[in-house]
């Protein structure tokens, strides 16, 4: 009985750990899904409100003087996940400077919440 107990608790606490990884999206559209949830209201807000060229300073490393931005998508951008990232849709669309990317996924973002 132990050893089942254990085991079962032993997998738990792996998937547990597991289940915390964020998502890689490999697309725009993946990537609007997964911003949707993972954004905030008061961050939805505030992106809803920011004009198209001051997006940017939402973003890590770009903020200008926010201490806590917003490093989701700078971390899909890092290049130590998976071979295939949206960073690399990205680039086949003549889009390569990880300040570009990241505008243009927070353009798409703007868009999508206004409709």
């Amino acid at each position: 009985m132990k050893i089942r107990l254990t085991t079962s608790l032993l997998f738990l606490f792996a998937f547990g750990c597991l289940a915390q990884r964020k998502p890689i999206p490999k697309n725009l559209k993946q990537a609007l899904k997964i911003l949707n949830v993972d954004c905030s209201d008061s961050l939805k807000s505030v992106i809803k409100n920011t004009s198209d060229d001051k997006l940017i300073n939402l973003c890590y490393p770009w903020s200008e003087n926010i201490p806590k931005s917003y490093r989701t998508i700078s971390d899909w951008l890092d290049g130590e996940h998976e071979s295939y990232r949206i960073d690399k849709y990205l680039a086949e669309k003549g889009i390569k400077a990880d300040q570009n990317q990241q505008t243009v996924i927070l353009i798409a973002f703007k868009k999508k919440l206004l409709g």
